[in-house]
């Protein structure tokens, strides 16, 4: 593994304790200046999971109690804005209470999280279009603007879903996963493996309109976080179900995010079809989540052999993100890792810590080496 793992996990250790004194009820999100501080923002976004998840992994690993008890301020602040937004919040009730309420119920057995986490599953199968077969990304349930988007994003969200179902939720909740999974597979993935970040529906009639994006270079470009989101989401639809074609599309989508990799290269850029001349940005947030996809994939696997090269993948990337990404407390920077890009297009957060990507550095790294993860 890393080489000097003990040490990665000390700095994790301490940039967490650095900012645990200011964070609040204010969630990091994305930094300014690689300062969390200077970005942080006050309201509940679609990040506002990771920074708990992130705490709770540290507690399963130290079991320091301020960990879990500065978690749980993130959870009673996301409990009081799900009672006011319900449904209406968005697709990402799943990174925001699978990570924070679902994490809490995992390690501490807390009945009060478990109920908190199986409500929010209720609220994002709320979100469910029937006829489509899939789960409304964006906006209000009772408006019409994006009222037919899915994005490539949400197969993160669906474990909340099969989690909630395994729990004793309605057994619909597994079935509403389950078809999203596949109307994503059938929709999101290109015949080459790669995908599309969005797609859209008639929300009325349940047919097709077309592929699109949001974050990447263009519709039909390859956004490097999102090729990461679906190693990911598909081998977590697969633990859930065993259902074949979910383990061969994560596979497919491993085989071609590393296949699109230029030479040594292991930290993406923001887009693997970006404009020529744009060779600057990266995405280490891309990175770091394609790691920990790639572990999932390779626990799945039957076979030892694929296992390993899945593994083997995943730690080079691991290697390459603590010698050209890790942060330096020393000079500052309020993170794991520098380098994150959220959303080019929209010129945010260009190279920048993104609590995404600190989330889910850690979870490789303890998934790894102490097989501590919360998804």
């Amino acid at each position: 593994m890393v080489s000097n793992t003990v040490e990665i996990i000390r700095r994790a250790v301490k940039a967490a304790d650095y900012t645990i004194g200011y964070t609040g009820l204010q969630n990091p999100h994305v930094s300014e200046g690689y300062s969390y501080r200077k970005g942080l923002h006050g309201k509940i976004m679609w990040t506002a999971g990771f920074w708990p998840g992130l705490l709770w992994l540290l507690y399963a690993h130290g079991g320091k109690r301020e960990y879990a008890k500065q978690a749980v301020v993130f959870e009673r602040s996301l409990s009081e804005w799900l009672e006011r937004t319900g449904p209406n919040s968005g697709h990402d009730l799943g990174f925001q209470f699978y990570l924070s309420a679902k994490a809490n119920y995992q390690f501490t057995g807390d009945l009060a999280a478990r109920e908190l986490a199986l409500k929010a599953a209720g609220h994002l199968a709320q979100r469910y279009n029937e006829r489509g077969g899939f789960i409304r990304a964006w906006g209000a349930i009772d408006t019409d603007e994006d009222a037919g988007k899915i994005i490539i994003d949400c197969m993160m969200n669906l474990p909340l879903l099969f989690w909630a179902a395994q729990e004793g939720g309605e057994s619909r909740l597994h079935e509403i996963a389950l078809r999203h999974a596949h109307t994503s597979l059938s929709y999101l993935m290109r015949e080459d493996g790669t995908f599309y970040h969005t797609y859209d529906f008639n929300p009325v009639s349940g047919q097709t309109v077309g592929p699109g994006t949001h974050q990447g270079h263009s519709t039909d470009s390859t956004w490097s976080r999102g090729q990461a989101w679906a190693i990911y989401g598909f081998a977590l639809a697969y633990k859930h179900t065993h259902e074949p074609l979910f383990l061969e599309a994560s596979r497919k989508a491993a085989q071609k995010y590393l296949q699109l990799l230029q030479g040594d290269e292991r930290i993406p850029p923001w887009d693997f079809d970006r404009p020529q001349g744009d060779q600057t940005v990266r995405d280490s947030s891309a990175a770091a989540i394609a790691a920990a996809g790639l572990l999932e994939l390779a626990q799945q696997e039957s076979s030892m052999s694929n296992a390993k090269v899945w593994a083997t993948h995943a730690r080079r990337m691991l290697e390459a993100l603590e010698a050209e990404c890790a942060c330096s407390l020393e000079d500052g920077q309020e993170g794991l890792l520098i380098e994150g890009c959220y959303h080019y297009p929209a010129g945010k957060g260009k190279i920048e810590c993104t609590s995404w990507g600190d989330y889910f550095y850690l979870e490789a790294l303890f998934k790894e080496n102490e097989g501590i993860s919360i998804y």
